[in-house]
């Protein structure tokens, strides 16, 4: 049986390979959260215009994020969402403790 705290040259090169692994994976997946976010944040003209992943904003604007929380019917909309939650949650619990 191995000792505690000695790896074999196998054991490292598996932990190597899995953390390398796990890097690439979480790259992969964060890459289309990441594009969204800086095409929310670039010119429009500007992301019209580029081809390919976004690795930057394209020119600082937040004209997008200005005419959607001036929008009335955004709160609404958030008000009524967390009404179906607390009331479907509610309800939920109510009816599962009966």
């Amino acid at each position: 049986m191995m000792a505690l705290g000695k790896k074999s040259l196998a054991n490292k090169t598996f932990d190597v390979f899995n953390i390398v692994l796990m890097f690439f994976i979480a790259f992969i997946c964060a890459m289309p959260i990441m594009h969204v976010i800086f095409a929310s944040f670039s010119n429009p003209n500007r992301l019209i215009a580029h081809t390919g992943i976004l690795l930057r904003p394209l020119g600082l604007e937040t004209r997008g994020y200005e005419i959607i929380f001036n929008n009335p019917t955004l709160f609404r909309g958030y008000m009524n969402t967390f009404f179906y939650v607390f009331t479907g949650v509610s309800l939920s619990t109510v009816l599962t403790l009966i």
